[in-house]
């Protein structure tokens, strides 16, 4: 058995995948839209294309896949991280509650400075929002 597949030229897979090289060579030609076009060079550029499209569809999984990697690097540190202070005891969690909330004002006052000065209004507009 044998397939036959029918195909537009202006279909988005031939647009933007370079098949417009062989809608210039037709319209050189001034073959109608209407007629068929059954030869070896359409079948290369329709490879071509294909080619074209498994290739940037593989690096798009690719990139995906690193991205899964990144987040799941992630995620594992945060659980790890949360688990250490679900099974801290109240003191220690305590400690870590001060030292992080020193931390975040300290970190606060030196955004809001600038040659040594202190904008006050916005150092306490900013920890109200904390």
């Amino acid at each position: 058995g044998t397939s036959r597949f029918f195909l537009s030229f202006e279909d988005d897979m031939f647009v933007i995948f370079g098949g417009d090289g062989l809608q210039n060579i037709l319209k050189t030609f001034r073959v109608s839209d209407d007629m068929p076009v059954e030869a070896p060079q359409v079948t290369k550029a329709l490879d071509k294309v294909q080619l074209a499209v498994e290739e940037k569809y593989r690096d798009i999984r690719e990139q995906i896949l690193n991205f899964d990697t990144v987040l799941d690097d992630q995620r594992r540190v945060i659980y790890k991280r949360r688990q250490g202070i679900l099974f801290m005891s109240p003191e220690d969690t305590m400690k870590m509650m001060n030292k992080f909330n020193e931390d975040t004002v300290a970190d606060i006052v030196k955004a809001q400075s600038e040659e040594g000065k202190v904008n006050v209004d916005k150092v306490l507009e900013k920890i109200g929002q904390f």
